[in-house]
């Protein structure tokens, strides 16, 4: 395993796809058209245009729920492009995909990717109707650095002080499922492999014991309380990247909180999954989103 959270993430796209695909299949045929969307502007932060890519099922129809793919990258590197190819997998089984980019460490420390991903629900929402989205059931997915914050999503509310930028009677950033593959939700923790803290201290300009009350508010653990919605988080065993404990704090305080949720660990995997892991993991993935986004799960507000 190459040392970054993208590198075994994105070494193991193209066997997620192949994973993916014989499941899209039995909503739509694999080469069924889809209408492709990309390079649309969402959001303007500083001197960047930030952009998103939709696909979605083509030939009118929905509205049908919406789900952001959000790329790994520990922070500082990647690109929405990496999830372009799950687009049309999901575009087929029935979800509007989005891949939105956001501003990377350590030119733009924590919070502003998260931000950047409240500010592309929002739009979402506000253009629901063009888009032909169903508003109230967005959902997030993400890989590693991307699953922290696809977390963050889904346990902020727009009383955790996120929202303020947002202005008086602008849409909700809220989503209603997510599913976390192998990121961290305790960045206060101190038995991080080291590479993994550089990307922690890039992304909060500091370590944790520097910005202690930083690293406090950038983990999902901090802010999970009851009204959160659906968390699947899904790791390997032998993930050297991200320890385990990880995901198992976050179930523990899904739990406390009563929010349905839970942990599937995939025996023998590392941090990223190969071609012989992935089926079960995408299957289960699949399986959280069928059940809690096109069922329709609430969310905060």
């Amino acid at each position: 395993m190459a040392p970054r959270f993208s590198r075994p993430c994105g070494a193991s796209l193209a066997a997620l796809i192949l994973a993916v695909v014989p499941m899209a299949a039995q909503q739509a045929p694999p080469e069924a058209p889809v209408d492709r969307l990309y390079d649309l502007s969402y959001r303007n932060a500083g001197d960047a245009e930030l952009k998103l890519d939709v696909v979605r099922p083509d030939g009118g129809g929905g509205p049908y729920p919406a789900l952001l793919v959000i790329h790994s990258g520990g922070w500082r590197e990647g690109s929405r492009e990496e999830a372009r190819r799950l687009l049309g997998p999901l575009a087929r089984r029935g979800y509007v995909a989005v891949a939105p980019e956001y501003r990377l460490a350590p030119q733009n420390p924590y919070p502003a990717a998260l931000l950047d991903l409240k500010a592309a629900v929002r739009w979402l929402r506000g253009n629901a109707a063009s888009l032909r989205i169903d508003p109230q059931r967005i959902g997030a997915i993400g890989f590693s650095a991307g699953g922290h914050l696809a977390l963050l999503l889904a346990v902020t509310g727009p009383n955790d002080g996120y929202d303020t930028e947002a202005g008086k009677g602008a849409p909700s950033s809220s989503i209603q499922a997510v599913v976390n593959f192998y990121g961290p939700t305790d960045l206060t923790a101190t038995d991080f492999p080291e590479m993994t803290a550089d990307m922690v201290k890039d992304l909060l300009g500091g370590t944790a014991i520097q910005k202690p009350e930083l690293a406090r508010q950038a983990s999902p653990v901090t802010w999970v309380s009851a009204g959160d919605p659906p968390i699947l988080m899904i790791q390997g065993s032998d993930d050297d990247t991200v320890p385990v404990n990880q995901s198992k704090k976050l179930e523990d305080a899904i739990k406390k909180a009563g929010i349905a949720g839970r942990i599937h660990i995939v025996p023998g995997a590392k941090h990223g999954f190969d071609d012989t892991k992935l089926p079960e993991a995408l299957g289960q993935a699949v399986e959280f989103l069928e059940k809690n986004l096109k069922g329709k799960a609430a969310g905060k507000g």
